[in-house]
């Protein structure tokens, strides 16, 4: 089968250095060509993989205005060169509409990918009042697929409660590959150690963009309690987005400098080695897909604090794997953090259960085999 994909993974063009480009490079082994047709700024030239048939065609677009059109003259033109069977789009947004638009035009089938929790959330549609214009589209993109795939078995269900026919939708969960999590650097560790003066079984981390979704202010207001009890503990958040230098502020005013430290954005080589110097990650977003971050935390035999968003349950067994509290409950994300720093001994016997989990519930092989077969039954409508 010949698929052309429509995203804007940042990672499609750092090559087999990052994840993104690894697992682009599974599916492609799996088929008889793969197009990643991904959005990028003026600067990126077409990359050819030798090992592989895959492509991965830049946009060079000017401004995320102008994608749209771009979009539409070069994906005909890809279309009609590779002689594409099936179009897949990574959003129900822009990316959903240019490959509907493509596949009414060409008369080529398309499946639609949704990441995130987007129309069963009530966070995301208050956000920004542009959600709801885009929630529309999604509903219309979403009727208009042929297939659907959704990355958590809740999203799945909202759809199908929202009226979307069960046939049409598939629940498939990201791949993340365990074997890049299982080891770390010992050396590297006790850098990380001496660098931020980490206090064992005093640490946590969290992983990911500095975002409204993310709900940060959260997490600083667990840390504001916690601070009083164990003084020495400390929050290393990982990323980078435009809420850090209003986060930071808000730290700054709750006399966190010692207890909380915005890092920055991290290599992906650099991840597990904080991961293992934490006791647990803490996610406390309003909402999300199926946060591969879980997975990957649980593979390096660390547990994970998240709040109650989509995907959750299919990665975490509360109070077995990992601790779940609700949405926006400083209080109880504070007593879930206490929990895991009275019993440090018990954070390790999760984090050593989440990662039986997740070995054998997400297997990386089988996943990237359920996308592409996905992909497959789609390009056979």
């Amino acid at each position: 089968m010949r698929i052309l994909l429509f995203g804007s993974d940042p990672g499609t063009f750092q090559g087999s250095a990052h994840p993104s480009y690894r697992r682009f490079k599974s599916y492609a082994e799996r088929l008889e060509w793969l197009g990643i047709f991904n959005y990028s700024p003026p600067g990126h030239k077409p990359i050819t993989d030798s090992e592989v048939p895959l492509q991965v065609f830049p946009s060079n677009s000017t401004n995320k205005a102008t994608f749209f059109i771009d979009a539409l003259v070069l994906g005909r033109k890809i279309i009609k060169k590779y002689k594409v069977q099936a179009l897949a789009s990574q959003d129900p947004f822009i990316f959903g509409l240019v490959a509907y638009l493509l596949s009414a035009q060409h008369n080529i089938p398309f499946i639609v990918h949704f990441h995130a929790d987007l129309l069963g959330s009530r966070y995301w549609l208050k956000e920004k009042l542009s959600h709801r214009l885009l929630g529309i589209l999604a509903c219309f993109i979403a009727r208009k697929a042929n297939l659907i795939r959704a990355v958590s078995s809740k999203i799945r269900q909202d759809l199908i409660d929202m009226g979307y026919p069960a046939s049409k939708i598939f629940y498939v969960s990201p791949p993340v590959n365990p074997s890049f999590f299982e080891n770390s650097d010992s050396t590297e560790e006790q850098a990380l150690v001496k660098r931020y003066n980490l206090v064992k079984n005093r640490v946590f981390v969290f992983i990911g963009r500095l975002s409204y979704q993310k709900n940060l202010d959260m997490l600083l207001k667990a840390a504001n309690i916690l601070k009083e009890i164990y003084p020495d503990f400390k929050i290393m958040i990982l990323g980078d987005g435009p809420e850090r230098d209003r986060l930071i502020r808000l730290r700054d005013r709750l006399e966190l400098k010692k207890n909380v430290l915005f890092l920055g954005k991290i290599s992906n080589k650099e991840l597990r080695n904080y991961l293992k110097v934490s006791l647990a990650l803490v996610l406390t977003s309003f909402y999300e897909g199926t946060a591969k971050v879980i997975k990957e935390a649980a593979f390096a035999g660390r547990p994970t604090i998240s709040t109650d968003t989509s995907g959750v349950s299919d990665a975490i067994r509360d109070g077995d794997t990992g601790l779940v509290v609700p949405i926006g409950d400083e209080y109880r994300l504070a007593k879930a953090m206490e929990h895991f720093l009275k019993n440090p001994e018990k954070a390790l016997l999760v984090g050593m259960r989440a990662r039986e989990f997740v070995l054998e519930k997400f297997v990386y092989q089988k996943d990237v085999d359920h996308i592409v077969d996905v992909w497959k039954r789609t390009a056979l409508i």
